[in-house]
């Protein structure tokens, strides 16, 4: 099947300020999210601190790149059996997992409320989870093993378990108790 006849594209957009607009394209066992204008809306909530008075700094200037490549980073395409969706009244929530190195990595929410028309909100939701139960995992490991907050852990404890073992077995032992003086 050509990758392009599967496509389905859903903008949601917020019923009271229109200008928050978010669209989400899947294809192919994942799921891409464009944000309306995000590096506009970045540049609105910096204008404030625009120079830094006593150190002549443009902030945004310096705070517009780093910005822009975290949502970058945030907004590659997700695949979609690491997608939930789910429209409680008029409020879409999806939260999607990004990977690194085919592990979970971090959650990300994004959040449409009121949502301006709630019935396309409904399908795009029955779609995504349609297609999150047809479609394999994307992680080798199964279950809390896919996340790298597990292995963290995980490699935490061994390392304390090891060095408490190392300590116990440097401490010197009293194999003899001490005479008592009468």
């Amino acid at each position: 099947m050509n990758e392009m006849e599967n496509t389905y594209t859903y903008i949601a957009r917020n019923a009271t300020d229109p200008e928050q607009v978010m669209t989400f394209t899947l294809y192919d066992h994942r799921m891409e999210v464009e944000l309306g204008a995000p590096l506009e809306q970045v540049g609105k909530a910096l204008q404030g601190l625009r120079r830094d008075k006593e150190t002549q700094i443009d902030v945004q200037a310096l705070a517009q790149p780093a910005v822009a490549g975290l949502v970058q980073w945030l907004m590659r395409p997700l695949h979609i059996a690491d997608v939930n969706a789910d429209l409680s009244g008029t409020r879409l929530r999806i939260i999607g997992w990004t990977r690194a190195a085919g592990l979970r990595l971090a959650p990300v929410v994004f959040m449409v409320d009121p949502v301006d028309n709630p019935d396309a909100a409904q399908a795009f939701v029955d779609t995504v989870n349609a297609r999150r139960e047809t479609t394999a995992q994307p992680g080798e490991f199964p279950g809390l093993l896919d996340y790298w907050l597990t292995w963290a852990l995980a490699t935490l404890s061994i390392v304390l378990v090891l060095a408490g073992l190392r300590k116990k077995v440097s401490a010197p032992e009293d194999d003899e108790p001490e005479a008592m003086e009468e």
